[in-house]
């Protein structure tokens, strides 16, 4: 996983324009009525965004039908939202980024708030508070956000990935299957309190888990490949180097620990990795 690139306008100007689309009625009204504690509350989330110090946010003192009011501002099938959605999952080069940047395994499908509207109901539109995301991980992170005073994920707008190993992965053969477990380990002195967070969130979302999942089809594209580049001619320090050399490009794609790369790179230096593949691609 890496940083994506956070919503580049004014934050409160798209939250008028949400309060704009809205039909007339008591809950307009209530949000309309509070324009200018809104304002200032997004003034300080802006100030907050910008030092990465959202765990020191406060909300406001709101009554329950504003709570509620302040809510309901959040739909994902409005135009709104669904430009949103498409301008941050789209790049520069003007391509569609689908992959959920939380975990790098499913396309995104629904936009997440990092602080949960739950607790802060003023940044139910707030487009700096929205984040691209895949179902499976927005269903996991639910209306938490911290664990104390510590963020119990990361904010992948803020937070800066050391460009480190910090995600490991072991593969054993027995019986004839490749056995693969994922793991993280701070070998090179990353910051503590950042290591703490990359472990949360990576706990917290299930990620080596899942990573385990699709494992399979990592290793068996890896199979028909080394079965293709056999047909053709290519030696096996020669399609070592190949994958090797996309491995390390699906890093800067993707992240320097983007799980694909690392059990891609992992496989490459296994020799036992390779009796199986030589194993496989004999078998009639």
């Amino acid at each position: 996983m890496k940083k994506v690139q956070y919503y580049l306008g004014d934050p409160f100007k798209f939250h008028k324009k949400v309060v704009d689309s809205k039909h007339k009625g008591p809950q307009k009204k209530r949000v309309e009525a509070l324009k200018i504690n809104i304002e200032k509350s997004y003034k300080e989330y802006n100030k907050k965004f910008k030092n990465n110090q959202l765990v020191t946010l406060k909300p406001i003192a709101l009554q329950p039908d504003e709570q509620e009011a302040l809510k309901g501002l959040y739909r994902f099938s409005a135009k709104s939202f669904k430009d949103l959605f498409f301008r941050l999952t789209t790049t520069k080069s003007n391509k569609r980024d689908m992959l959920c940047p939380n975990c790098t395994l499913t396309d995104c499908s629904q936009l997440d708030h990092y602080i949960p509207k739950t607790e802060f109901p003023e940044f139910s539109a707030n487009p700096r508070n929205l984040m691209q995301c895949c179902s499976i991980c927005n269903q996991k992170k639910l209306d938490r956000w911290l664990n104390g005073k510590q963020a119990i994920f990361l904010n992948l707008y803020l937070d800066d990935l050391p460009q480190e190993q910090y995600l490991f992965v072991d593969i054993s053969i027995e019986n004839g299957v490749p056995i693969i477990i994922f793991y993280l380990e701070n070998r090179t002195n990353i910051d503590p309190v950042l290591f703490s967070r990359i472990e949360s969130h990576y706990r917290e979302l299930d990620l080596c888990k899942r990573f385990v999942e699709r494992a399979d089809s990592v290793i068996s594209e890896i199979l028909r490949e080394y079965i293709a580049a056999k047909e053709a001619g290519i030696t096996e320090a020669k399609f070592i180097e190949m994958l090797n050399s996309r491995a390390k490009q699906e890093q800067k794609n993707f992240g320097f620990n983007y799980w694909k790369a690392i059990l891609t790179l992992e496989c490459c230096k296994s020799q036992e990795f390779f009796v199986f593949l030589n194993n496989q691609n004999a078998t009639p």
